[in-house]
C-alpha cells in the first residue's frame, strides 16, 4: 500500500469502539452496534467530523 495515502480510523465518540478504517471516509454512514447510534462521517477544512443526530464531534488530523 502507498505510504502517501491518508488512511482514516474513526472510533465512536460515545464508547470508543472502532467504527471504520478506510482510505475514503467522506460521506460514509456508520452504525455503532454497541451504542445503537448512527453517525455520518465528513471531511472538511482538514477536520474529520463525526455527526450524530443532534450532536457533532470534530477531530483535527
Amino acid at each position: 500500500m502507498n505510504k502517501d495515502i491518508k488512511r482514516y480510523t474513526v472510533t465512536c465518540p460515545n464508547c470508543g469502539r472502532k467504527l471504520i478504517s478506510a482510505v475514503a471516509a467522506n460521506g460514509a454512514e456508520i452504525y455503532c452496534q454497541k451504542c445503537k447510534t448512527m453517525y455520518e462521517i465528513e471531511i472538511k477544512d482538514k477536520q474529520l467530523h463525526v455527526k450524530e443526530i443532534g450532536e457533532e464531534y470534530i477531530a483535527n488530523y
